[in-house]
């Protein structure tokens, strides 16, 4: 009976505490995890093989990023991403995603 009880309870809590749209709005960011595998110019080529343009005018924080550094890429809307540069203190950057680096 208090195994029910106890399942009962962390399931009630998890329901209550847990934001309805959470898992189904689609305003919610979506993130991954991936590495640099190469920079030119403004174009970024991850380890995953996606390959990413940045904004102009973003070029100067992107001279620092190096193959291997840890990235997070998140979309933010309108086909535009967030990409993170963790091993960079933060460092983002605005981009869009293209089929090949300039």
């Amino acid at each position: 009976m208090s195994r029910f009880f106890v399942a009962f309870a962390f399931a009630l809590s998890i329901a209550c505490c847990t934001p309805a749209h959470s898992q189904t709005s689609p305003a919610v960011s979506h993130c991954h995890a991936d590495t640099i595998s190469n920079t030119r110019g403004l174009g970024i080529r991850l380890g995953s093989g996606l390959i990413y343009r940045a904004f102009p005018g973003t070029g100067g924080r992107m001279s620092a990023w190096l193959p291997l550094d840890r990235v997070t890429v998140c979309r933010i809307g309108g086909g535009a991403v967030q990409i993170t540069n963790l091993s960079e203190r933060g460092q983002t950057v605005k981009a869009l995603r293209v089929n090949s680096l300039p």
